[in-house]
């Protein structure tokens, strides 16, 4: 598929997140209608999201579970107006026979988005650590050869570690820190399960690997994955994108690893409405600045 006709397929995504509850119920009445049913009612009564089918603006089907998934259902990607700048830059910047790694997958969203991109010769690497959102995850990228699906934690560790894990309505929270929803009014009724999992070091999983792309969004994890990369940054140079939140929202572990970036060599750059990448040198001012709670970063080496 051309990069123009994904990029215009993603405004649409951008128009139908920019509409009012009232437009978007008028956009399509029925998936509105379903939608706020299991949000606000059957989620609450039965603490057990609904898993759904619901087409991609790229064009794949892919399992969302409600309420989770409710930006995909309703607008055909993610949409957070981070998430969609990050999709436009996914779609300029990868190439067919290119190798995406996807930390922190969750439902497979960015992992189905670049599997289009880098076709039959290329290959996308997807780890996530949920056992419940891993089941989804696994439906949805089985049946694409150029996936690898992996239902392990990555970090810095080879071998177990404690996993916390949400509620459905809140389990792109899932992550090794917890530290940043401390003070959030949400997690006292939503305390997490802590769970043993495998962890692997992606220095060891890459090994002898080709990578042009690595996202990264394991919730305060970033450091640990980072750190997990360091022998394979020797002689590498991938892209690397991860999530970085704003001082209000307990964002140390993501200015340490944003630093751990800038110290190997790497400059951060932000992402903007067209899904190009302009160097950035001080993300705090910018995300003031830009009223941001939260944003994806590119660094560039």
């Amino acid at each position: 598929m051309q990069k123009n006709t994904l990029l215009n397929q993603l405004q649409t995504v951008s128009d139908i997140n920019s509409l009012s509850k009232l437009g978007r119920l008028f956009n399509n009445p029925t998936k509105y209608a379903s939608a706020m049913y299991s949000r606000f009612i059957y989620y609450p009564i039965r603490k057990k999201g609904v898993q759904i089918s619901t087409a991609t603006f790229f064009g794949d089907t892919m399992d969302v579970l409600l309420p989770a998934g409710t930006d995909i259902y309703l607008t055909s990607g993610k949409a957070h107006d981070s998430e969609i700048r990050l999709s436009a830059y996914i779609i300029n910047m990868l190439e067919p026979y290119n190798t995406f790694v996807d930390v922190g997958a969750h439902f497979g969203f960015f992992s189905l988005l670049a599997s289009k991109i880098v076709g039959d010769q290329g290959k996308v690497l997807a780890y996530e650590g949920g056992e419940d959102t891993y089941q989804v995850l696994h439906k949805n990228l089985k049946s694409n050869p150029n996936i690898e699906v992996n239902n392990k934690v990555v970090s810095n560790t080879q071998g177990k570690v404690f996993f916390y894990q949400f509620p459905t309505a809140y389990s792109e929270y899932n992550s090794l820190d917890i530290e940043q929803y401390k003070d959030t009014d949400w997690i006292e009724s939503n305390p997490p399960k802590v769970t043993p999992m495998d962890s692997i070091r992606l220095s060891e999983e890459l090994k002898g690997q080709s990578v042009d792309m690595i996202k990264v969004d394991v919730e305060g994890g970033e450091l640990g994955v980072l750190t997990g990369l360091e022998e394979y940054l020797v002689d590498n140079n991938p892209t690397i994108i991860i999530e970085y939140l704003s001082a209000d929202r307990n964002n140390q572990s993501h200015v340490l690893a944003a630093q751990y970036l800038l110290d190997k060599g790497y400059k951060s750059y932000i992402i903007d409405k067209n899904g190009s990448a302009t160097g950035c040198i001080d993300l705090a001012s910018y995300m003031k600045e830009a009223g941001l709670d939260s944003d994806n970063i590119v660094f560039l080496r």
